[in-house]
C-alpha cells in the first residue's frame, strides 16, 4: 500500500493518507511516535484496515468428465473474503458449496446426457465493500475420448 503522513508541528495531529493499490486490501500494524522535547515522547500501536472490494479470479471455464468425479474450485479475492453464492440453478449431480471464505466448490459426476452439452451459470461474490461481483461459468461436459 502506497501512503503518506502529514505532521503539523504545534498542532498535536496528524494526516494518515493515501490511496490503496490493487490487491492491498487487508490490516496492517503501524507504530505512531510523537515527541516535543519533553520525555518521556509517546508511542501508540495502530491497525490500518484497508478494505477491498470483491472479485473472482478464477477462470469462465470448467470441464467435468463423464464417468469421473471432478471438483472446480472458485476463488474470490477482497478484503474481507467475499462470500461466494451460486445464482443459477445446477443441472443434475452437480453440487456448489462456498466455504463463506472466499471459496466455493462445484463438484461433479457428470451423467450420460450431459456428455456434450454445455452450460453457464453465475455466482456472485460479496464482502460488504462497494458492489457484489457476477461471475460467469461455463461448465463443459466433451464427449468423450475414442480409444485407438
Amino acid at each position: 500500500m502506497t501512503a503518506t503522513s502529514l505532521f503539523t508541528p504545534g498542532q498535536g495531529d496528524a494526516v494518515l493518507s493515501g490511496t490503496p493499490g490493487a490487491g492491498s486490501g487487508g490490516t496492517y500494524r503501524l507504530t505512531l511516535d510523537a515527541s516535543n522535547g519533553v520525555t518521556p515522547a509517546a508511542t501508540q500501536a495502530f491497525t490500518l484496515t484497508v478494505r477491498q472490494a470483491p472479485s473472482i479470479v478464477s477462470p469462465g471455464r470448467a470441464k467435468f468428465r463423464y464417468g469421473r468425479r471432478t471438483r472446480f474450485v472458485v476463488r474470490g479475492k477482497g478484503y474481507p473474503l467475499p462470500t461466494l453464492r451460486l445464482v443459477r440453478r445446477l443441472p443434475r449431480g452437480f453440487t456448489f458449496r462456498s466455504s463463506g471464505k472466499g471459496t466455493a466448490s462445484l463438484t461433479a459426476n457428470p451423467i450420460r446426457w450431459e456428455i456434450g452439452r454445455r452450460f453457464t451459470i453465475k455466482i456472485t461474490a460479496r464482502n460488504g465493500v462497494g458492489q457484489a461481483v457476477t461471475h460467469k461459468l461455463t461448465i463443459e461436459v466433451p464427449p468423450a475420448r475414442k480409444s485407438s
